[in-house]
Parts: C-alpha cells; structure tokens; sequence
C-alpha cells in the first residue's frame, strides 16, 4: 500500500514505520542544523529494514552512524538500528534538572467565538499528521 501525503519534513510528527522514503533533491537547500533534524526523523521513521532515497546532489557521510550505504552511486541507504545513532541526534530532549521548552501562545478568542471549536482547530493543527487533518474551509467573502 502507498500512501501520499502533504508533510512538512522539519515540523509535522513523521510517519512510522515505513518500508522507504524517497527525498530527491530536498537536503541540498538546507542548512546543516535542519539537514541533521530531518535525518534523524528519517532514521527513526524507518522500519529496521527500511531505506531512504536521496537525490544525486546529496551526501550523509556525517550521519553514517544512521544510515549505511548500500547503493552509493544511485545514493540509496539503509537504516541502521536505533542504538547506534542515540549519540549520534541531538533529539532535542530536555536534560534532568532543566525546564521543558514552552508550549506555543494561544491567540486570545474573539467575541462569539466557541472555546471547544477553538481549541479542537489549535490541537488538530499542532498535532495530528498532516495525513489525517481536515482541509480548510474555504474563505467566504461577506460583503
């Protein structure tokens, strides 16, 4: 089965466990800190045996502690096992002793509008899978 979805690589909880990821042509206009937050979602949304596709443009040589070469000319790899990359990431988890990062601000709600609505749109659109959110409604003009 496949299944095509909208996905923002930097921001959207990734997909798990899949079989392959093609990403051709997509590092390249990253800078190094995003390249490295995108191939660790890559690494852990792969199954063991998964592989990740990249384009010809493309290197992870820093991160062969998360992916092995098995295809380098067509720049196909293979996910290694989850214990071999832990102090490889920066995962972005917070050490004992320090405080969690803040939760983002919520606009304040306007006259007339329903709180429950509200806030079911806020967490629909800070956490659910870009696969699984409702589209928009179109915009109206009210004139």
């Amino acid at each position: 089965m496949c299944v095509f979805a909208r996905h923002d690589l930097a921001k959207d909880p990734p997909f798990s466990k899949l079989d392959l990821i093609i990403c051709r042509n997509v590092l390249v206009y990253m800078d190094a800190a995003l390249q490295k937050r995108v191939l660790s979602i890559f690494q852990y949304a792969l199954k063991p045996d998964g592989f990740l596709f990249l384009g010809p443009s493309e290197f992870i040589s820093e991160y062969s502690a998360a992916f092995a070469v098995e295809d380098r000319k067509n720049r196909i790899f293979s996910r290694r096992p989850v214990a071999a990359v832990l102090g490889g990431f920066d995962l972005e988890v917070p050490k004992i002793g320090e405080p969690a990062p803040a939760l983002p601000r919520i606009a304040t709600l306007n006259v007339g509008t329903d709180p429950r609505k509200e806030t079911e749109s806020i967490l629909l659109e800070h956490y659910t899978p870009p696969a699984l959110r409702r589209p928009a409604a179109p915009e109206t003009d009210h004139a």
